[in-house]
């Protein structure tokens, strides 16, 4: 037991005595809290961010299957589904 206490011991001395290691602790940890809970929270607020209904997606049913379509064609599931170009080759940018 006491060797593995001198271990972590010596562990942690090492760990607090490195200003960097300090630094990468406590930083990353809410470097990235801040940046997860921008890109899913809002608070419930008005943050000012583009809410995710306002996203605008391509869907293109190159198999033509029928489940797909059935989905697409549900005004509930898509209330604002507009119809775009039917061709795939309009849908993607020129290279």
């Amino acid at each position: 037991m006491r060797k593995i206490l001198a271990v972590a011991f010596k562990e942690l001395y090492v760990t607090f005595r490195d200003r960097n290691m300090i630094l990468l602790m406590f930083a990353t940890p809410l470097v990235l809290s801040t940046i997860i809970g921008m890109a899913f929270g809002g608070g419930g607020g008005d943050s000012g961010l583009p809410d995710f209904a306002d996203i605008t997606i391509a869907v293109v049913n190159l198999d033509e299957g029928v489940d797909l379509q059935e989905t697409i064609n549900l005004p509930d599931q898509f209330p604002n589904l507009g119809a775009g170009p039917t061709d795939p080759a309009a849908l993607l940018p020129p290279l």
